[in-house]
Order: C-alpha cells, then sequence, then structure tokens
C-alpha cells in the first residue's frame, strides 16, 4: 500500500492480517493518514527483516518478491544493476539517474508524493515513450498493489 504523503514516503505491506513498513518518512504526528487504514482492516505489527517473510514471500535488498511478481523499492540509495517487474520510486529519483539508458523489463511504476512535480514529470515522458503504465499517488490517494 502507498499512501500519499506529500513530501514524504509511506510505504506499507499488507499481508495475511500483518503489516509492516517498507518505507516509513512519517513521524508519529502524522500516523493519523495510516492508522484509519491499520484499525480497519485488524492488522498486527510484524518485522520485516530481509529473507524469507512467509512460505510465498521474500524481502531481499528492497526487492519483494512472490511467485507473480517483484516488487523493487527505489529511493535516492538505491543502485540497482537490473530492474525489473513493478518499481516504486520515492524520494525524487528521476529515470535520468536510475536508468541511464538501459531497457530493462519494467511492467509497471509507481510514484509517491515524495516525488516532486518535474520528477514526476520526467517519468511521465519515459513512461510515455516506452508505454509503461504509470500509477501516482498525487492522482489517486492511496495505492494498493495486489500481491
Amino acid at each position: 500500500m502507498l499512501f500519499h504523503c506529500y513530501g514524504k514516503s509511506c510505504i506499507l505491506l499488507n499481508y495475511d492480517g500483518n503489516y509492516s513498513f517498507l518505507k516509513n518518512d512519517l513521524d508519529s504526528s502524522e500516523w493519523k493518514v495510516i492508522l484509519p487504514y491499520i484499525e480497519k482492516n485488524r492488522l498486527s505489527s510484524f518485522p520485516v527483516n530481509e529473507g524469507l517473510l512467509t512460505d510465498n514471500l521474500t524481502y531481499f535488498q528492497n526487492s519483494l518478491s512472490s511467485p507473480h511478481m517483484q516488487i523493487r523499492l527505489i529511493d535516492a540509495r538505491s543502485s540497482p544493476n537490473t530492474l525489473s517487474g513493478i518499481l516504486l520510486i520515492t524520494g525524487n529519483v528521476p529515470p535520468q539517474q536510475l536508468l541511464r539508458n538501459k531497457n530493462f523489463p519494467i511492467q509497471a511504476i509507481y510514484l509517491d508524493a515524495s516525488n516532486s512535480l518535474f520528477c514526476i514529470r520526467e517519468w511521465e515522458k519515459y513512461c510515455e515513450r516506452r508505454q509503461i503504465p504509470l500509477h501516482k499517488t498525487t492522482d489517486t490517494g492511496c495505492i494498493c498493489i495486489p500481491l
């Protein structure tokens, strides 16, 4: 779940009645944005450690993998050699910085509200040229990606 929190990132993994943050820049006073979701879904907290999370779900080096998909969290500290599956872009990482004219098998790109308008426009151009689906919390609010 990508929450729309202006200028910040909040990416929550909701799996089998439990939740953990893959990324959370919110301070405690800003939790009012996400608490209704956690309470409504009656989620219990669990820590995300690298490795096997469940029989069908692994998390390693900012990459969440299930038998059906791979989701990669990209922020300013990321420097992946290869990219595939679904990309979650946070923290103003423009396509020029990340992709450097390489073509990767990207299924979709998701942008949260931590990205500037300039960065979002750069991703819009990139995705339009390559016909990659682009989803933005600025358009839809929260975004849920089914595993």
